[in-house]
């Protein structure tokens, strides 16, 4: 009864789901429908230019959206040099006219290939890449729940907290700057807000009760969360510092994991008050809530991608979790990943979702299927979130 109404303020979806490939075999990266963008990726030039090549072929393969020729000739064209770790590139369109030519001097060759990847997808497609993106999800390799942060593709990563507590329900800020996150250091559970750039970290919100499930507002100035020091679980809005808060549900039932809508207007949230675990929908101010009829009976862990047009979540089927996506527009949902997987988390470009699974987190696109290990060896792995 609810998805006419929340649809119309998301942004209309026409696509689908391409049938799955399984893990163990090589991804075909193309786009349902099409043949995909055709591209060539000259040999980059300089002392860092093998390392780079590889680098960007790696990050446009990931990304989905080409198929890759050797002639630049009536294809996309991408080319430039290194020196060191400065890299210069290039993007010629079909018809040889230069896109654009910009340098990268972000200090590691990396993170300067990543982000000419992200301009590449931008230009061609108009959509935001992920190569630059990060990830913060929950391990246990050091014994307790602690966070971890990592690259999109599992490279780069760190531990964040080392509170010998635990740490959960990790989320991160669109631009990737904070992240916060449920620490029981106190022995309660409490939201603690971590600076990613100078490593502070403070104690954002300590009411008595649960406080957890935090998720900030698309602009970074809200945090939704679920909040019972008023009695039983409710969603709850504050600012940015944890101040604020704003009731947004009244009811009996439990009421957890918001996530919100891409115009912060409305927030999507889990909720047992008809029994099982469902989503409903309710606008970011307060309000009613409405029921989703996403077509399961168990729905938990839902994650709105940033265009608004699909809704992941993780419901039971066949006797353990499993991922599915719900497309507003033609109000369907479908399994994208079974066998237990779960904690599904949407990437910037709206076509990449990541999940865990066996201790593993994985990264899958929604539209050709191809799934890919991002990281492992971390214990249990649980709760990613991703970049904006």
């Amino acid at each position: 009864m609810a998805a006419p109404k929340l649809a119309l303020a998301l942004l209309p979806a026409a696509l689908l789901i391409a049938p799955l490939t399984t893990s163990g075999q090589a991804p075909e990266i193309t786009i349902k429908g099409s043949r995909g963008f055709p591209l060539a990726i000259k040999k980059l030039d300089g002392d860092s230019g093998p390392q780079a090549t590889q680098l960007l072929q790696a990050d446009l393969t990931a990304a989905g959206y080409f198929r890759f020729r050797n002639s630049p000739e009536s294809s996309f064209a991408a080319e430039g040099s290194t020196s060191g770790n400065t890299l210069t590139g290039r993007l010629l369109s079909p018809d040889g006219k230069e896109l654009f030519k910009r340098t990268y001097d972000r200090g590691q060759l990396v993170r300067n290939v990543h982000q000419f990847a992200d301009d590449i997808v931008f230009a061609v497609t108009g959509k935001p890449g992920i190569a630059t993106s990060q990830i913060v999800f929950v391990g246990t390799k050091s014994g307790t729940k602690e966070l971890f942060l990592c690259d999109y593709d599992g490279n780069n990563s760190r531990q964040l907290t080392r509170d010998r507590a635990i740490s959960a329900a990790p989320a991160i800020n669109a631009n990737g700057s904070q992240v916060a996150y449920t620490g029981y250091q106190s022995g309660y559970p409490d939201v603690y807000l971590i600076d990613l750039v100078s490593g502070a970290r403070s104690r954002i919100i300590n009411s008595p009760g649960t406080n957890s499930g935090a998720a900030f507002s698309p602009d970074g100035n809200k945090i939704a969360l679920s909040m019972s020091f008023a009695g039983n679980p409710e969603i709850y809005v504050t600012n940015s510092k944890g101040k604020s808060a704003r009731q947004i549900t009244k009811h009996p039932a439990v009421d957890s994991s918001p996530t919100w809508s891409p115009d912060g207007r409305h927030i999507i949230f889990v909720s047992d008050r008809t029994g099982n675990p469902q989503l409903y929908s309710v606008s970011s101010s307060g309000g009613q809530p409405q029921r989703l009829g996403v077509g399961y009976g168990f729905c938990t862990e839902p994650s709105l991608s940033p265009d608004g047009q699909r809704l992941a979540f993780t419901v039971r089927s066949g006797g353990s979790n499993a991922v599915a996506v719900y497309h507003f527009q033609t109000r369907n949902s479908q399994i994208i990943a079974s066998g237990g997987a779960e904690d599904p988390a949407w990437g910037a470009d709206s076509k990449h979702l990541v999940y865990t699974k066996n201790n593993t987190l994985y990264m899958i696109d929604v539209e050709t299927g191809a799934t890919n290990r991002v990281i492992s060896g971390m214990g249990r792995i649980s709760e990613p979130n991703w970049t904006r």
